[in-house]
This record gives C-alpha cells, structure tokens and sequence, in this order.
C-alpha cells in the first residue's frame, strides 16, 4: 500500500525540481512534487541530506549559495571537494587535508556564537560570501570542529522550565 505525499522543493535547490545527492554534484533521482512512497520507493526519501525545511536558518549570504552547502560541498583554495562530516551535540568534526595558509570554506552556516577548534586549538574564523565559516588551515590533516555555544539565556531558561515541571508535578502529587 502507498502512501501519498507532497514534497515541496526549494527553488533554491534546484531550478529544475532534482535534488542531489551529499555526495554529488549531480542529481541521481528526480522527486516529482506529487510522488507516490511505496516499497520501492520509500527509502529514497531518506537519501537526501536535506530534503525541505532546513534553509529557514540560512542567513542572507547563505541563501544565494544554498546548493553548494546542502549538497556538502567544501571548497579548498577555491577547489571543490566533499568531506565526510561527523556531527555531534552543537558540533561538526571532519577532516581536512592541507597545506599551511591553504583558506577553506566548510559548508557549516556561520553564526553569532560558532566557534572553530583546529588540531585542538580554537581558532578564529570569517565568514566567506557563502555566509559559512572559513578557515585557515595547517600543514597536513586538520582535524576541525565547528561548533556552537549556547547563549546564556538558554540554560537559565532551560532551569526555568524544569523549576516549573518539578512545581507541576508537586502540585499533582500533593493533591
């Protein structure tokens, strides 16, 4: 049995309705907006890595290059490559191979409180026209962890809501 569903695509995806692949520079299964998931079907709905939805946080910059960070493309000097990422809690590892002074433009949406880890040292970062975090990279492997901290608003709000869930669930208790 199928299930019908409607996939709205970006057009700043792709202009003609494809999406690519990570790993890709060219698209390996056009979704049709009024597609049909059934068996065969269903687990081409997983093999992108952002099918719709994730673009609301690009900032400015990062809209008019949203297919070069969807599809997870990293530029090295100017040349372009595809790196395996590592995620984690607010953070993304991966390897980059380089020379020392070599710029890297990582498909990573720069923000107010990203912060750069290379070989274990937090370095500085700007933010290339893509609106993503570029870098300086040393001789040989770089191990870079992008991150982000959380403003501390966040953990006094996060105490305020567990205050309030321990208040509740004294009130029932005690009833």
């Amino acid at each position: 049995m199928s299930i019908q569903y409607e996939i709205q695509i970006l057009y700043n995806v792709s202009k003609r309705n494809q999406l690519y692949p990570a790993n890709s520079s060219k698209p390996k299964t056009v979704i049709n907006c009024n597609a049909v998931a059934s068996k065969q079907s269903y687990n081409d709905i997983f093999g992108y890595q952002v099918i719709f939805g994730e673009t609301d946080y690009y900032n400015k910059k990062a809209m008019d290059h949203s297919k070069s960070i969807i599809n997870n493309w990293t530029y090295v000097n100017g040349q372009k490559q595809v790196i395996k990422k590592v995620s984690g809690v607010n953070k993304i590892t991966m390897k980059l191979r380089g020379r020392q002074g070599e710029e890297a433009d990582l498909p990573i949406i720069a923000y107010h409180n990203t912060y750069v880890v290379n070989n274990g040292i937090k370095v500085d970062y700007i933010m290339s026209k893509r609106g993503t975090v570029q870098i300086k990279l040393h001789n040989g492997i770089n191990n870079v962890t992008v991150g982000y901290k959380p403003n501390i608003c966040y953990y006094a709000l996060f105490v305020v809501s567990i205050i309030g869930w321990l208040i509740l669930v004294l009130k029932i208790l005690v009833k």
